[in-house]
């Protein structure tokens, strides 16, 4: 009942009403002020990388065997996990699901 009350209201207002009340204005949204950050070396305020901007890297060697008699599969992998930070990597997280 209530959607349909909704409905009738909204069918009732002037077509113009919508347009008139907008304030977008899509120059001023996308001007120099609509970054609140600068960025960094590592990244740019448009979220580019910038000239710092390194990335971790993460290679896999999985290997694999089927057996479709005995509707087995037997597997093991291995990762090796480059680290391009500057930082010093205490810990990884692994999860195994």
């Amino acid at each position: 009942m209530k959607l349909k009350t909704l409905i009738l209201a909204c069918s009732l207002l002037p077509i113009g009403s919508f347009a008139q009340t907008a304030k977008y204005n899509p120059a001023e949204a996308f001007s120099n002020l609509f970054y609140t950050h600068p960025g960094n070396n590592n990244r740019t305020a448009e979220g580019r990388p910038g000239s710092g901007y390194w990335q971790n890297r993460a290679d896999y060697q999985i290997n694999a065997t089927l057996d479709t008699l005995k509707q087995t599969l037997t597997a093991s992998e291995t990762i090796s996990y480059t680290n391009n930070s500057p930082n010093q990597l205490n810990s990884l997280w692994l999860h195994l699901d």
